[in-house]
């Protein structure tokens, strides 16, 4: 089962409470343990996070969130997804389908979907908006920034199914 953690940087309430809905359904069929929101004080992630009956980790430095948010998950298997993104339809059952085979010594990053001309002819080149890994890989990477730990867990494959932008 799947940890999740909502890296909410700048993202509004709306956009962070957009996010978790998707992850309802997931939860209801066991895919996903416990959700972490993440971000800085100024976000209102208490409120949110005790409406969605979820952790929350607020700090000033991205490096702090992501070890507090890493401290905070419960699951070994983790997902990092950045607010306002949602996934496209079966995305979990791809998720689903990576963690029965297992994750491995690296990550699966998850991309936006094309939203102009050069990423939808180059994929590659479309944003990295979350990242699919094992606990241990994420606490040894030590990471100081969601880039840095895409970077540290890299993997061979990307997850197929993307993440569509809501804001």
């Amino acid at each position: 089962m799947l940890s999740v953690i909502i890296l909410c940087g700048g993202a509004s309430a709306e956009a962070v409470v957009r996010t978790l809905a998707p992850l309802v359904d997931a939860t209801v069929r066991g895919i996903v343990r416990d959700v972490v929101l993440a971000g800085g004080p100024e976000r209102q992630l208490a409120l949110i996070a005790d409406h969605a009956g979820c952790a929350f980790i607020e700090a000033d430095m991205e490096a702090e969130v992501l070890a507090g948010a890493l401290a905070a998950a419960r699951g070994d298997a983790l997902m990092f997804l950045h607010a306002g993104h949602i996934p496209e339809p079966g995305f979990f059952e791809e998720v689903e389908d990576v963690l029965a085979v297992g994750l491995g010594p690296g990550g699966r990053v998850l991309r936006a979907a094309p939203e102009g001309f050069l990423e939808r002819l180059f994929p590659h080149l479309a944003a990295k908006v979350g990242l699919v890994a094992a606990r241990n890989v994420c606490e040894t990477a030590q990471p100081v920034s969601f880039r840095h730990l895409c970077a540290k867990t890299r993997g061979p494959k990307e997850l197929r199914r993307r993440m569509r932008r809501i804001v």
